[in-house]
């Protein structure tokens, strides 16, 4: 999470384009909830800039520090957005893009994270604004609430398997197995959304 001071709380939903919005977002972030090092660079640099780390939930802990504040986040067609897990995070765990989606391995830690939905969802009935990635989500934001927007890319990681994998072209690398295995598996995310394969 990150509070923007006197504007919004943004929960940084893994693989939704959140480090991009971290670097527009870091001048405004509230001094007393910045990390005691801050910085833009080297690995796991955003989590510098969250509250408590880097992608969480609404929780006990971290919903006091709210304050009133508009709570906010980004989601992503979750057929793009499961290519670019794998092409992120995969490092020789997965024998294949399909292995990984049907990943159930509680030790990942990131297959908890997989699903969208239930991350925002929280049980203090505060409504969460959600801004689809696809759709200029990082102006939009910054339009909605007043801020300096910049058109920022920040690369998904070095020893990507899918060198020419983009928003743009991620169902090339889709077949109608893979591609059912997510309409399926992530149905919930899909029809809350309003999702569809290749948006």
């Amino acid at each position: 999470m990150i509070i923007v001071k006197d504007k919004f709380c943004f929960i940084h939903i893994p693989k939704t384009s959140g480090s991009s919005l971290t670097t527009i977002l870091s001048s405004y972030i509230a001094e007393e909830h910045r990390n005691s090092v801050t910085r833009l660079e080297g690995r796991e640099w955003q989590g510098t800039w969250h509250i408590d780390r880097q992608h969480t939930v609404l929780n006990n802990d971290n919903v006091t520090k709210i304050n009133g504040l508009d709570v906010v986040t980004i989601v992503r067609n979750p057929y793009c957005r499961m290519l670019s897990f794998y092409n992120n995070f995969n490092k020789g765990k997965f024998t294949s893009f399909k292995d990984f989606l049907l990943c159930n391995r509680p030790q990942l830690p990131f297959c908890e994270t997989l699903h969208q939905r239930p991350i925002i969802e929280n049980k203090f009935n505060i409504k969460v604004k959600w801004y689809k990635q696809e759709c200029n989500a990082h102006y939009n934001i910054c339009k909605d609430y007043g801020l300096k927007y910049q058109e920022v890319y920040v690369v998904e990681g070095a020893g990507n398997e899918l060198k020419n994998y983009t928003r743009n072209n991620y169902t090339e690398y889709y077949d109608d197995e893979t591609k059912q295995i997510v309409a399926e598996k992530y149905a919930k995310d899909i029809e809350y959304f309003g999702y569809k394969f290749g948006e």
